[in-house]
């Protein structure tokens, strides 16, 4: 396309006027002044004059915009799971016929072509390295594949080559996948039409679990030709077969769950296979092979005390009771002095709330009956940056000196409870605790036994907003005695009573049980995520 434009501010239309107007008065004017041949002459040379000075002065530019059509290229999607290994009557391989397909029709040349292979992921390959594609993986995601190729594509691709034997191994809803696809998609079916297959398309597990937790194990079997028929389904450990169960193919994806228990730490490595049926000529895709990694995590615990109580001393017993508990005990012996007491010997630093690299250490701390008055604003920043930040768990305990000192900007937003000073006195019991409907929303409090009986809780009024009342008092409304918050890391709860102790403290077997159950869900509860560990079951 032909422009022009003038660097003038007065519009592009008026400057032509102006031209016009000038040419039109050097004719006018030589009309009038000269007569015969001559005339044409002057006229043609200064017309030329001033066309030449009136562009000096106003300095047109002139641009041509010539369109081009750039051929964008075509995708080309090479299936490369392990169904592909699979021969015709002939000997030969559907990823050897697909590769003879490529070598042998030239006509994609002109396209600009782009090849991918493809399975349970998909990457570029370059042209020369078709002849080395082999057929191992262990899925194939043609509807997945599809989808991520347009989103990241959809602008500088004209369309896709699929060339696949058409086995996909996640449920897919075809009309849906047309639907979002902006691209033409060109499909070359490899293999029979309507070959029989049985596969193990995925397993799903909760690997890696923790020592005490159920190893779940869910493949789900995709089938063609084989409707409504029973196959049989087995799982074998380390190369021995431990469960087996027949399924019914109702669909063409049929999910089946296997659970297995009591595994002690380390690796393990399953298989999941199906009987091969009548008729099936690909056998590669039968079995599916997957590691599972039990661990038995330590969590180091710190708990810091403000003085020898009856509930240091019951509670200490109990963390260091626990074998996946690595706990350091302080107890406060001057204003920012600790002493440690029992655990294994660690540098204490002369202020625990000022050294970062010493907080680092723990993933849960537990504060007693301490006063925080004599801690800098400083150290209770820090202090608030191992929960926020670094997701440790932090438990203040109820007592003489409960949150006493805490009414601090850092870390008032991150206490569950509006810090009033009232917090030190308390409500005399008997006092009968139980778990909240919130608290029985969470699965490590449900289900839950009955609680014993609590002498005196600590005064806690008002609860803030995001702060979850998980115990109270069910004699009394707005007595909360557990309340926690949930950051985007790590948790805050406050436990206000100093009386817990007494219940493993008695002769009723029940109320150690319970004491045991209440403090172990707590740590569970503490840790990051929510089913770290399983003490307290």
């Amino acid at each position: 396309m032909f422009h022009i434009r003038f660097n003038s501010p007065a519009p592009t239309m008026v400057v032509f006027l102006f031209f016009a107007v000038i040419i039109f008065f050097v004719i006018v004017s030589y009309v009038k002044l000269l007569r015969g041949r001559k005339t044409k002459v002057f006229i043609f040379l200064h017309s030329i004059a001033a066309f030449l000075l009136l562009c000096s002065i106003f300095q047109p530019e002139i641009s041509l915009t010539l369109k081009t059509r750039v051929k964008r290229p075509v995708f080309v999607l090479i299936d490369s799971s392990i169904s592909m290994r699979a021969k015709d009557k002939s000997g030969i391989s559907k990823i050897d016929r697909a590769k003879e397909f490529l070598k042998k029709n030239k006509f994609l040349k002109k396209y600009r072509p782009v090849f991918y292979s493809f399975g349970a992921d998909i990457k570029e390959i370059n042209q020369k390295d078709i002849p080395l594609v082999k057929a191992e993986e262990n899925a194939t995601k043609i509807g997945e594949s599809l989808s991520n190729l347009v989103k990241q594509h959809s602008t500088d691709c004209s369309g896709i080559v699929l060339i696949s034997d058409g086995y996909e191994n996640q449920f897919v809803s075809w009309q849906d996948l047309k639907n979002n696809l902006t691209l033409p998609v060109y499909t070359i079916g490899i293999g029979q039409a309507h070959a029989k297959d049985l596969a193990v398309s995925t397993v799903i597990t909760n690997s890696p679990l923790y020592e005490g937790e159920t190893l779940k194990i869910s493949p789900v079997i995709s089938q063609k030709g084989f409707d409504n028929e029973k196959i049989a389904v087995s799982l074998k450990e380390n190369g021995k077969l431990i469960q087996g169960k027949n399924i019914e193919m109702t669909s063409n994806f049929v999910s089946v769950d296997f659970e297995v228990t009591s595994l002690s730490p380390g690796d393990y490595i399953y298989e999941v296979s199906v009987q091969p049926g009548i008729g099936e000529t690909n056998l590669e895709n039968n079995r599916f092979i997957f590691l599972v990694r039990v661990i038995s995590p330590v969590i180091h615990v710190l708990y810091v005390e403000g003085s020898l109580r009856w509930e240091y001393k019951f509670l200490k017993r109990f963390l260091e009771s626990d074998k996946k508990l690595d706990t350091c005990s302080l107890v406060r012996v001057g204003e920012s002095t600790f002493q440690q007491t029992g655990g294994k010997t660690i540098n204490i630093p002369s202020n625990i709330l000022a050294d970062e690299k010493f907080l680092e250490n723990f993933d849960i701390i537990i504060f007693g009956d301490i006063d925080f008055s004599s801690f800098s604003d400083n150290d209770i920043s820090n202090l608030a940056d191992t929960i926020e930040k670094k997701g440790t768990g932090v438990l203040f305990l109820g007592g003489e000196n409960f949150l006493k000192g805490l009414n601090r900007a850092s870390i008032k937003e991150l206490i569950p409870v509006k810090t009033t000073q009232n917090e030190t006195l308390f409500v005399s019991g008997p006092i009968k605790p139980q778990i909240t409907d919130e608290g029985k929303n969470l699965s490590i409090f449900e289900p839950f036994q009955p609680l014993p009986l609590l002498d005196r809780i600590n005064m806690l009024t008002g609860i803030k907003p995001g702060g979850i009342v998980l115990m109270e008092d069910s004699g009394q409304k707005n007595t909360p005695i557990l309340v926690a918050t949930i950051r985007a890391k790590g948790k805050c709860v406050i436990v206000g009573t100093d009386c817990t102790w007494k219940w493993y403290y008695g002769a009723d077997e029940n109320e150690k049980i319970a004491y045991e159950k209440f403090w172990g869900r707590i740590i569970r509860f503490l840790c990051n995520p929510d089913n770290y560990l399983k003490i307290g079951d």
